[in-house]
């Protein structure tokens, strides 16, 4: 009981202290993330039309399942089969318009033209990508050389130059990647790396 009793006790000191220290949600919230393609009427007018029969499927499923009382998982489960048996022609037709938007999404990224980078931030890139590989295949080489290895001497006089030759290929990784941070400024591309 005394539990109980310091439990609720904490929690509502907790509850209330937490209410007095939050600041207005509507600052905090993010705006809306800008348009990343510009649909056209007709597809906004899809998507809509998706939306809606999307949202009456999911009421009249919760309708139904609403009119069970005390359901277990069973009848929960019979109950949306038996749904989705009775709105097969709905479900099938969603999920065409669902592909058709696709569809529509996927050919209006595709008229988009792609940025070229420059050519040196393309050298930049491979370089990152060499350097990358190069520690991959470093440590797959020391896992090998581990195994291989028979007593500790051994192990420790791996690992030494391991860590050594390591300190080069990662000081050429962030030479790669100054690199590339450095021709995006160049270039003026906006996006981070």
């Amino acid at each position: 009981m005394k539990k109980f009793l310091l439990t609720c006790l904490f929690g509502a000191l907790l509850t209330g202290g937490v209410a007095f220290a939050q600041t207005d949600p509507s600052t905090d919230l993010p705006s809306a993330p800008p348009e990343v393609v510009e649909q056209s009427p007709e597809l906004k007018a899809m998507i809509e039309a998706f939306r809606t029969e999307n949202q009456a499927l999911r009421t009249e499923l919760k309708a139904e399942l609403a009119e069970l009382t005390d359901p277990t998982r069973d009848e929960i489960r019979a109950a949306t089969q038996a749904f989705r048996t009775e709105n097969a022609d709905r479900i099938a037709a969603q999920k065409a318009l669902a592909e058709e938007i696709r569809a529509a999404i996927r050919s209006i990224r595709e008229d988009r033209p792609r940025p070229t980078l420059p050519p040196e931030l393309l050298a930049a890139h491979q370089a990152f990508r060499d350097a990358q590989q190069a520690l991959r295949q470093a440590q797959r080489d020391l896992r090998e050389a581990l195994r291989g290895a028979t007593n500790a001497a051994d192990r420790e006089a791996i690992l030494a130059s391991f860590r050594e030759a390591q300190r080069v290929r990662l000081q050429a990784l962030k030479d790669a990647q100054r690199d590339i941070r450095e021709g995006r400024e160049n270039a003026g591309d906006d996006r981070r790396g």
